[in-house]
């Protein structure tokens, strides 16, 4: 046993990846299994060329907070799960779209595969299929496997000769066969999903089960990890506070994050909403505190990516920062003269010009709005996500200026 292990009784990293490769055998994977330590995760490379690329991040964190006496079976099931990815699903939609359930993701969650799929040569990690549902989270169509969820790629689609609309419309019917209200109320008008199915949240898409409760005005939701489904109303300003609070503890207890952004249906659409006074000032912490965490991710794959291409471009930070305990916390990023820069989308952008001749640095912060509609030539927004745009020119001498004077630091 290591140091790690005796001091804080939980597997070391590198007694963890020794434990999930050996799973992976156990569990009948073929061809080459390839550590990557830096991105922490594993390429299957099957016997038939293709690869898989597997994150280890969830897990051991899973394996982590799992009792000593049921890691190695809970380890195995996953491991069954990522080789069971690579087997062929059912040859026809007749009989595979019995077993297909919608599922609720970030649109961020995949930064590192994207990411190491741009960078991987010959990597055939299958695309997912989805649609925007609201905010930062999209809708895509699962295969409800024995040890895994599945999620449905283009080709699958194209392969069993189905339309995106068509298959996700069968999933939300079988969501719907299988489901009967379970709720667990918070206090008066606030509950919490209770089916802990891995399904809790693809509920939000099941609407009339959100209007048989108890709600004083349009449903609210927020959805902070995967097996967390917050439901309030959207007068309840109670209920809003408990289902914030309940949305932070749940994001500490579960490693599967989904998004911190709360919602309210109209009737028809889910739009974004903010609940007023100290809720919604803890909420929008939460939202820049999550969002700082994927924007860190997304820069050092980044800056890893960047490194072996030779390109010089600066990744620039997404930073947060509060005036005073009195003030809103903003998030900033900075853009220097003369550096070619990747920005991510903030509160605030400085734009700085270097002193010359030991002169003093001009810098101008600019609220985002304002800098979108007065420097779109300057910037071009690229694809990844979260967003970031690519600096092309700086702002002229006298735009500079002026905006110098009118948004001063």
């Amino acid at each position: 046993m290591g140091i790690f292990d005796f001091i804080s009784g939980k597997p070391s990293k590198e007694k963890f990846v020794k434990q999930a490769l050996t799973a992976f055998r156990q569990a009948g994977a073929q061809g080459d299994l390839v550590y990557d330590e830096a991105e922490f995760s594993v390429k299957l490379k099957s016997l038939d060329g293709s690869e898989f690329v597997g994150n280890f991040h969830n897990i051991y964190i899973d394996y982590c907070n799992a009792k000593a006496s049921e890691r190695e079976e809970n380890l195995l099931k996953y491991a069954k799960g990522m080789v069971q990815v690579q087997t062929t699903l059912p040859a026809t939609y007749e009989v595979g779209k019995k077993k297909l359930l919608p599922l609720l993701r970030c649109v961020y969650e995949d930064i590192a595969l994207g990411l190491m799929t741009e960078q991987t040569a010959g990597n055939t990690s299958p695309q997912t299929v989805s649609q925007p549902f609201a905010a930062d989270i999209a809708t895509q169509i699962g295969f409800d496997g024995e040890f895994t969820i599945m999620r449905i790629s283009p080709s699958a689609l194209a392969d069993w000769g189905v339309s995106f609309e068509d298959a996700l419309a069968q999933a939300v019917e079988n969501l719907r066969d299988m489901t009967t209200d379970k709720w667990h109320q918070i206090t008066p008008g606030a509950f919490v999903g209770a089916w802990s199915d891995h399904y809790d949240t693809s509920r939000a898409l099941l609407t009339d089960c959100l209007y048989r409760l108890a709600l004083n005005g349009d449903p609210v939701i927020i959805m902070p990890t995967r097996e967390t489904l917050l439901v309030t109303g959207a007068r309840d300003l109670v209920g809003q506070a408990a289902i914030v609070a309940a949305a932070i503890a749940a994001q500490e207890e579960f490693p599967r994050h989904l998004s911190m952004q709360m919602l309210r249906y109209d009737g028809k659409h889910w739009q974004e909403f903010m609940p007023d006074g100290q809720a919604g000032a803890q909420l929008k912490l939460e939202q820049l505190r999550a969002l700082s965490g994927d924007y860190q991710q997304q820069k050092d794959m980044l800056e890893r990516k960047l490194e072996r291409t030779g390109e010089d471009v600066f990744v620039a930070s997404f930073t947060c920062m509060q005036k005073n305990p009195e003030s809103p916390v903003v998030s900033y990023a900075a853009w220097s003269e003369d550096v070619d820069s990747l920005l991510p989308k903030v509160d605030r952008l400085m734009l700085i010009k270097i002193g010359q001749g030991g002169g003093a640095n001009q810098t101008a912060s600019i609220p985002w709005d304002v800098a979108m509609a007065e420097l779109g030539a300057c910037v071009e927004k690229t694809q990844h996500q979260p967003p970031r745009y690519r600096t092309k020119v700086f702002p002229h001498a006298a735009l500079f200026a002026d905006l110098v004077a009118r948004y001063p630091m």
